[in-house]
C-alpha cells in the first residue's frame, strides 16, 4: 500500500475509473494520474495554476475520500484501509467554468521540449544550454510550472545524474547528449528510438558531429 493512499494494493492495482479526481473547486476539470501520488501532485498543480491554495495533506484527504467512496460503491470494501466511511453517491460534476484553464502535461509539452533541446546545438551556447535544461527539468517535475509525471521526472533526474549536462562543452557533444537522453526516455516509454543519422537528418546536425 502506498504511504499516503488509503486504498489497499494501490501499488499494484487501480480502482474503477482509474486514479482520477474531480475537485469541486475546479468545476468539471478531471485530474488523472498513473498512480495515486501522480494524481495528487497533478491536483495540487491544477489548484495552484488556478490560484487556489491547498496543502498536500488536504489534497490527500480529498483524494482518499473520493477513491474510498468509489471502492466502497464498487463492492471492494476490503480494499479500503481508512476509517469507517459512508458510501457517497457520486453526483454530476458542474461544467468547467471559463475562469479555469487546463494545465499542460508532459504529453503536451514533450515534443516541443525535445525538439528545442535537439536544435540548441545548432546555436551552441553553454549558458543557454544549461538554462534550457534547468527549465525542462522544472516542467517535467511534478509540482513545477506544470503537472509532470513522477516516473518520467525520476528517469530524467537519473539520466542527468549519470550524464551531467554540465560536462557538455561543444555543439557536437550537446547533440549526442540530447539524442541519448531522448532515446533513453523513448526506451523507458516503449517508443521507437532514433539512430544518429536519422536524428541528424531531422534536426540538421552536420555529419562531422557523428560520434566516432
Amino acid at each position: 500500500m502506498k504511504t499516503k493512499c488509503l486504498i489497499r494494493h494501490s501499488d499494484t492495482y487501480s480502482i474503477p475509473g482509474g486514479w482520477t479526481l474531480t475537485h469541486p473547486a475546479l468545476g468539471g476539470l478531471i485530474t488523472a494520474g498513473r498512480s495515486p501520488e501522480d494524481a495528487v501532485a497533478t491536483l495540487m498543480a491544477h489548484l495552484r495554476v488556478n490560484g487556489m491554495a491547498a496543502t498536500e495533506d488536504e489534497c490527500w484527504a480529498y483524494a482518499n475520500a473520493s477513491w474510498g467512496a468509489v471502492v466502497l460503491a464498487s463492492g471492494q470494501a476490503e480494499r479500503w484501509a481508512g476509517p469507517p466511511m459512508e458510501k457517497v453517491r457520486q453526483g454530476n460534476a458542474p461544467p468547467l467554468g471559463p475562469h479555469l484553464r487546463r494545465i499542460l502535461s508532459p504529453k503536451d509539452t514533450g515534443p516541443v521540449l525535445w525538439g528545442t533541446l535537439h536544435l540548441l546545438p545548432l546555436i551552441w551556447d553553454k549558458a543557454g544550454w544549461m538554462g534550457f535544461i534547468t527549465l525542462m527539468t522544472k516542467l517535467i517535475e511534478p509540482g513545477g510550472y506544470e503537472s509532470g509525471c513522477r516516473d518520467c521526472a525520476a528517469h530524467w533526474k537519473a539520466f542527468r545524474t549519470a550524464h551531467p549536462p554540465e560536462l557538455v562543452e561543444t555543439a557536437a557533444q550537446a547533440a549526442d547528449w540530447s539524442l541519448r537522453a531522448h532515446n533513453g526516455a523513448s526506451g523507458y516509454a516503449n517508443h521507437r528510438q532514433w539512430s544518429w543519422r536519422e536524428a541528424a537528418t531531422k534536426w540538421g546536425w552536420p555529419a562531422e558531429w557523428e560520434p566516432k
